[in-house]
């Protein structure tokens, strides 16, 4: 089963104060994933706003949509550890 990288849940502790992730608990990971989809809409308005139109939406939401990504791919999972 694919877990967050070690960057992935040192982002989530100091964003979130995150310490732990169970992988089990998909209603929890579902959870996580809702606050860094509203990091990447934050992110992604200030760039707009400010007249940036990169295709990346600066370090912090870039590793918000890597978190949305592979916690996605853990919850649809069907392999089980």
């Amino acid at each position: 089963m694919k877990k967050l990288s070690s960057k992935q849940l040192g982002f989530l502790k100091r964003e979130f104060g995150i310490t732990d992730v169970d992988y089990s608990d998909k209603k929890g990971l579902e959870e996580i994933r809702l606050k860094c989809f509203d990091i990447e809409t934050d992110e992604a308005a200030s760039r707009y706003e400010a007249g940036n139109d990169d295709v990346s939406i600066g370090i912090r939401g870039d590793m918000a949509v890597s978190i949305i990504d592979d916690l996605y791919d853990v919850i649809h999972s069907d392999q089980t550890e």
